[in-house]
């Protein structure tokens, strides 16, 4: 723990033993803000500020110039999160640290989405700010108990999806040519006679092939069928 920091480690193949002095550069729209902050960074062992920003311009002309170790960014910044992938893209060694974060999942999806390496709140301190820095080089990962459990969240939720979208597709593949012709058309909001004249099929064959349609994807009405299948069904359907 640092300074008040939960810290959980990363994998080791990204762990690296941090420079001797770290090298940022700090971006925050509001000028006194942005200078206040700076002097408070400078006045701890193993920080060294070498540039300021107050856009996302400045902030890239400035990491391209000096190659920071961190970008220590405001999210309140205007394109805040264009600036994060833009550095993430041009300088895969320079970790983001993101400061005056709310603790919402939404907004901490939005940063870890950008590729942030570390989220503080508005209520941390200079110290705990220069621990999540530290950390960040060290390749950990810094933030509170709070955030960890968001992200958690976040990702269990991604999970789901992912497994519900993996299931989806596997009950898909169970179908034959003909019942994939119908269930496209299924999941487009086609009524039995509607798909029978489209394919110059009986409506009684059309009946049989939803009802092993449904029985295939594990459900028990057209609604639900056609929910399913309309994640998979072509635009414009």
């Amino acid at each position: 723990m640092l300074d008040g920091i939960p810290v959980a480690e990363g994998t080791q193949s990204h762990t690296r033993i941090p420079a001797s002095v770290i090298r940022i550069v700090l971006v925050a729209n509001v000028r006194l803000y942005r200078e206040g902050l700076a002097g408070e960074l400078r006045s701890r062992p193993g920080i060294e500020v070498v540039g300021l920003a107050g856009d996302v311009d400045s902030a890239l002309a400035s990491v391209r110039a000096s190659h920071p170790d961190v970008v220590l960014l405001d999210v309140r910044t205007p394109q805040a999160y264009d600036l994060v992938r833009a550095v993430r893209e041009e300088r895969r060694a320079t970790e983001v640290v993101a400061f005056a974060v709310e603790e919402s999942e939404q907004d901490i999806a939005v940063c870890a989405e950008a590729g942030v390496t570390a989220f503080v709140t508005y209520d941390v301190t200079v110290d705990g700010l220069a621990s999540a820095i530290t950390a960040a080089v060290s390749g950990e990962l810094a933030c509170s108990p709070r955030t960890a459990a968001l992200l958690f969240r976040r990702l269990a939720t991604l999970s789901n999806v992912e497994r519900r979208l993996r299931s989806e597709h596997s009950a898909l593949s169970t179908l034959t040519m003909r019942e994939r012709d119908i269930a496209l058309l299924l999941a487009a909001g086609r009524s039995n006679k509607e798909i029978a004249r489209e394919l110059v099929i009986e409506v009684a064959t059309v009946k049989n092939h939803v009802h092993n349609i449904l029985a295939k994807l594990q459900v028990t009405t057209r609604a639900e069928a056609a929910a399913r299948l309309r994640v998979f069904a072509p635009r414009g359907d």
